[in-house]
């Protein structure tokens, strides 16, 4: 931490007597302090300059992104940025700094060494006595050991849901509502003569499948009932064989893993 831009924020206009620059002095301190004390990445950009750039950061942004100080003062921060960083977002936030408003959001950025992170950044807007625009304050909390937790999660509870599902005699299927598969079981996939993944993506009517059964389902998701039950007389190609039989299908709606409920 070297740079003597980044060493401290400067004061913000002149002081008094002793007292008041000994105040003052001690309340730069704390502030420098602080900043540098807390986990969150935090950098202040010169709304005023060309690109505005950077022109304070503080510990924590240098070791979350892995750069130090004196390669990131003087630069965007888009330098951040790299090939899986929604555009979206980043046309949002540009369009925040050009209205000189705050905005929060999450983005993908990449570290020095390549590795991606994702982090909730709070963009803030910092003006003068006048009301005229004059820094930006960016703060980011590192979300990545979050996310990584949140998905393996995710990924235990789809491990026990299949494990589940594959310990039901009959066949089971996720369909989406625009009527595409999520995942089957291995008995419907073993009734086809396919692996699980070949569905996933697929339309329902991909192998052939009953006209019956696509009815019901596009008759399914349109209506307002959340769970339905109907014996259909369904037929299946297998390896270019067509055979057909009465099933009997129940049909569950589900709202972000959860099964839905009728409305009272």
């Amino acid at each position: 931490m070297g740079d003597r831009e980044n060493q401290s924020i400067s004061n913000l206009g002149e002081v008094g007597g002793a007292d008041d620059r000994h105040s003052a002095s001690e309340a730069l301190w704390l502030r420098d302090r602080a900043l540098a004390a807390t986990s969150s990445g935090i950098v202040i950009a010169d709304a005023n300059a060309p690109d505005c750039p950077i022109i304070y950061c503080n510990p924590a942004f240098e070791r979350m992104t892995g750069y130090c100080a004196s390669e990131i003062l003087g630069r965007n921060c888009r330098f951040l940025q790299g090939p899986d960083t929604d555009r979206t977002t980043v046309a949002k936030i540009r369009d925040a700094l050009r209205q000189g408003v705050e905005i929060q959001t999450t983005i993908k950025n990449y570290r020095k060494d390549g590795s991606p992170f994702w982090s909730k950044l709070s963009l803030s807007p910092v003006r003068d006595d006048s009301a005229n625009l004059t820094h930006f304050v960016g703060i980011q909390s590192d979300l990545s050991e979050r996310i990584c937790e949140v998905y393996e999660a995710l990924q235990q509870a789809n491990d026990q849901l299949q494990t589940i599902l594959e310990a039901v005699p009959g066949t089971v299927s996720w369909i989406s509502s625009d009527l595409r598969y999520l995942g089957v079981n291995q008995h419907l996939a073993k009734l086809h003569g396919l692996p699980p993944s070949a569905f996933v993506g697929q339309d329902i009517g991909f192998l052939g499948a009953s006209s019956d059964f696509n009815s019901f389902m596009v008759e399914f998701f349109a209506g307002d009932a959340t769970e339905a039950v109907k014996e259909l007389s369904v037929k299946v190609k297998t390896d270019g064989t067509e055979s057909g039989g009465y099933y009997l299908i129940v049909a569950q709606k589900y709202d972000q893993g959860k099964a839905r409920s009728e409305e009272r």
